[in-house]
């Protein structure tokens, strides 16, 4: 019986491929292949393998692509009749079997196919046929992308799909409309589109300008299907850090309330990323005014929110601060006094949040009881040893907890250490001497004059998560390794001040271009020295790097007075982190060297980005 049944399911499957084949030859002539397109486009997803025998089938694709060029005569003016959408949709649908498949993919887009499909993106009739036209060109678009194959994006960003799905997102059905932000939520998901969308104004202000104008539409027609689509776009945005800036100003408020809280309540996933989207446009505003304090505590943050704690007006703390450490500047190590009892008050105690003072043990030791509202004080010579130890490591404890590096003890002048060494490790809390003007305190500065000076900075993805490894060192073994080059033509100077106020005194000045990042992204350049012009001062040298960590690495101008005999002067210098850089040309507006403005002093650069190898 079993037998005579799988025999039957044989012999019917052997006969619906046969007509697969004859409706595929049918698809060659004109007067049978309205029905053929029919019956295939019902077949496609029972068909596991119709796309090769498609795609191999002599004459095959040509027919398809017949019916497209046969309705654009009715796209302008709009004349398309229903009979004639539904003809080429069947069309369409076969196309799209052929661009999800792992075989043809590849093949569908060396052959351009997709760019036949646009002219029916470019209308604008709301009449149900060109919105079925629409809808299922959309359709074979959004196979492509949802392959997540990098080869894909490389072919989209060549064309005009970005323009002509934010023209849907802006003006098509809600159906349209979600397809086409998915597809542009694809883009994005992708490293090399979002860089694309982000590396002009003009791209990310369109961009942005649409979402915003769907966010108001969807605060008055709510859809959970679009919102969802929206929202991780502007989730992806936000993990750009120009894009992040400009979000800051331009986020729909209706994302900041409560407006979609109905509308998502049982969606928690469109939730959790609206919460993410928020945090990361944080800017610290809301911490201006509040100051955080770090010391001993009696107990953990647990125990003071649930009021555990005892109540005695003062408890009993071992004592653990860090200068009782081992100190080992100029190899003396010093013996660590004995763990003493300290009485502290719980109100003191109570305003410690989180910066709880912890003695650090080792990394596994912290990778198991530390918690996040502790942190761990290192001097800089102890801090580098565990850089240099265990750099990795090092970044890793930095995602779990804050970390603090202060300036050795023997630094009696006031002078400072390199802090980018620490940034690039993940250490959070950096402290200097802030009254010695230095390199150091030019990196400081730069730094922090993102984010509107606020003096927080959120670390780079890679450095805070939990899963991903990063080492400073081999910074090539992480996860989105990209360089980039940076091409610097320093072409003039404007109004240089003196640095010999002497009469007759005339600058001779040179520029020198640093980078400064991980050690493999350590480097600097200059030009040549122009003989007694301070006035306007003219290079036009190219001053070129490759960067390996974009994400950690400053930028610094230096202008300084060329001397033969003796060590150069300096004149001014401007420092920004890489991701602050904007492409074309510039001015360089000059800092003192205690950081004050020096106007007019300028430099006139033109600045190119591009991805390394």
């Amino acid at each position: 019986m079993l037998a005579t049944g799988a025999a039957v399911s044989t012999a019917l499957a052997q006969v619906d491929r046969e007509k697969i084949y004859q409706w595929i030859n049918e698809l060659s002539s004109p007067e049978t292949r309205e029905n053929a397109l029919l019956e295939l486009s019902k077949k496609r997803e029972s068909v596991t393998d119709l796309a090769p025998m498609l795609w191999h089938s002599c004459g095959t694709i040509a027919a398809l692509l017949q019916e497209i060029v046969n309705i654009y005569p009715s796209i302008n003016p709009p004349t398309l009749t229903a009979h004639q959408s539904n003809r080429v949709c069947n069309a369409l649908a076969l196309l799209q079997c052929v661009a999800s498949h792992v075989e043809t993919r590849s093949a569908f887009l060396a052959a351009h196919i997709p760019l036949f499909l646009y002219p029916f993106l470019h209308t604008v009739s709301k009449t149900r046929p060109f919105e079925y036209l629409r809808l299922t060109s959309l359709g074979v678009i959004g196979a492509l992308v949802k392959t997540d194959e990098q080869e894909v994006i490389n072919f989209l960003l060549t064309t005009e799909i970005i323009p002509l799905c934010l023209r849907i997102m802006e003006s098509g059905s809600e159906l349209s409309k979600t397809v086409a932000t998915f597809i542009l939520q694809k883009i994005l998901l992708d490293d090399t589109g979002l860089a694309y969308i982000c590396q002009t104004y003009e791209r990310f202000s369109h961009v942005a300008m649409i979402l915003g104008k769907m966010v108001l539409q969807l605060s008055k027609e709510p859809s959970a299907r679009l919102l969802k689509h929206v929202v991780r776009c502007y989730l992806r945005l936000s993990d750009n850090s120009r894009a992040r800036e400009a979000l800051r100003q331009c986020l729909p408020d209706q994302l900041k309330d409560t407006t979609f809280a109905q509308v998502l309540k049982d969606d928690t996933t469109t939730k959790r990323w609206l919460a993410q989207l928020v945090k990361n446009l944080q800017d610290g505003q809301d911490l201006k005014g509040k100051i955080l304090l770090k010391g001993k505590k009696i107990g953990g943050l647990e125990e003071s929110l649930s009021g555990v704690v005892e109540d005695s007006l003062a408890a009993e703390v071992s004592d653990e601060d860090d200068a009782a450490e081992i100190d080992e500047e100029n190899d003396i190590v010093r013996r660590r006094p004995k763990k003493s009892k300290q009485r502290l008050s719980k109100e003191l105690s109570d305003c410690v949040v989180y910066c709880k003072s912890v003695r650090f043990n080792s990394f596994k030791h912290s990778s198991v009881h530390s918690k996040f509202y502790e942190i761990s004080s290192f001097t800089e010579s102890k801090a580098k040893k565990h850089i240099k130890d265990a750099g990795a490591e090092f970044v890793h404890h930095n995602a779990r907890q804050l970390t603090r590096v202060y300036p050795n003890g023997i630094r009696t002048d006031s002078s400072n250490f390199n802090p980018q060494e620490m940034w690039n490790a993940g250490c959070q809390i950096v402290a200097l001497n802030v009254q010695t003007a230095s390199t150091e305190m030019d990196l400081n500065d730069g730094l922090f004059s993102q984010n509107g000076h606020c003096g927080y900075v959120l670390k780079p993805a890679f450095m805070r998560s939990m899963e991903k490894q990063f080492d400073p060192d081999h910074p090539e073994t992480r996860d989105g390794y990209r360089p980039v080059k940076l091409a610097v033509e320093v072409i003039s100077g404007q109004q240089l001040p003196k640095v010999n106020l002497k009469e007759g005194s005339i600058v001779d000045p040179l520029v020198r271009l640093e980078i400064h990042g991980v050690l493999k992204d350590q480097a600097k350049q200059e030009t040549r020295h122009i003989d007694n012009n301070g006035f306007n001062p003219v290079w036009r040298e190219t001053l070129k790097f490759t960067i390996h960590v974009p994400e950690l690495a400053l930028v610094r101008f230096v202008v300084e007075d060329h001397d033969k005999t003796s060590k150069n002067d300096f004149i001014g210098q401007y420092t920004l982190p890489f991701s602050c850089i904007q492409q074309g040309y510039r001015h360089i507006h000059l800092l003192s060297k205690d950081g004050t403005s020096i106007p007019p002093s300028s430099l006139f650069v033109h600045i190119r980005i591009k991805e390394g190898t």
